[in-house]
């Protein structure tokens, strides 16, 4: 079922977009039929396999398809909080002390219609920009438990976002009497990131946990387009794609981890 799992109700679509409408649609779509038992899957299908919910390539990993629910019915709200309170005052921050004060040839960062120097002469043009994260939530693609002889439980926990997330970002320099207007649009993100949380020690106080590393098993997958305004998609030139791979395995050679221990008083 994982062919008609992942196209369903979107027969049209090619297999480069399957991965951004991976849904549970089939499963309460009674009119999807199963594929006959025996035959080979598709080269279509075949593709998308590396990109699909671990729980539907192997047994180990269990389905949690409750959490999944829960995130999609937060992520509008949960995403509009985040921006408006926490990312955009951050990244505003962030360009006043390291940018605009250090680089006077920068005159304006706008991120969708917003201006990071509180200036509205460039919104009024921009109307039609966005910076959101989309309306399609990161999914949780399978929980694998692990048993040990240890004192320890061990999670591993992919994450899977096919977004559908716009981030138009623009930015102004002053050459001497001529301004530079570079336009960048983000868009259609895909990211796969194999993680595993191991909990160790378990303690018998509250709350029941004495350490927590998450770790990464492998560099994430991320795809993406970026585009210079409604132009060519720079994604898609030669070795453009390599190079952010390149450089995604180069920040994390091997597992990563991040480590947490926690202090118990009584």
């Amino acid at each position: 079922m994982v062919g008609h799992y992942l196209v369903a109700g979107q027969p049209w679509l090619q297999p480069s977009q399957y991965a951004a409408v991976l849904d549970e649609a089939a499963d309460i779509d009674e009119q999807q039929v199963a594929p006959e038992a025996g035959q080979p899957v598709t080269p279509e299908y075949a593709s998308l396999l590396p990109f699909t919910d671990s729980y539907t390539l192997s047994a180990d990993y269990e389905r949690v398809s409750m959490i999944n629910r829960l995130l999609a019915n937060l992520w509008p709200y949960a995403t509009q909080a985040a921006m408006r309170d926490e990312v955009l005052p951050r990244v505003k921050t962030a360009l006043q002390d390291h940018v605009f004060k250090k680089f006077s040839f920068v005159e304006e960062v706008l991120l969708g219609n917003r201006s990071m120097r509180d200036e509205e002469s460039w919104t009024a043009c921009l109307q039609d920009k966005d910076f959101s994260l989309g309306s399609k939530p990161p999914r949780i693609a399978g929980i694998k438990k692990s048993v040990t002889s240890d004192n320890e439980v061990i999670l591993e926990v992919p994450l899977v976002w096919g977004s559908n997330c716009k981030l138009d970002v623009a930015v102004i320099l002053r050459l001497g009497p001529l301004r530079v207007f570079i336009p960048l649009e983000l868009s259609d993100l895909h990211v796969k990131v194999e993680s595993r949380i191991t909990v160790k020690p378990l303690v018998e106080e509250m709350p029941c946990v004495g350490g927590v590393t998450i770790s990464l098993l492998q560099a994430p997958h991320v795809d993406m387009s970026l585009k210079l305004s409604h132009g060519v998609d720079l994604m898609a030139l030669p070795l453009v794609k390599e190079g952010v791979r390149w450089g995604l395995q180069s920040s994390a050679p091997g597992p990563c981890s991040d480590d947490h221990r926690f202090c118990h008083t009584r």
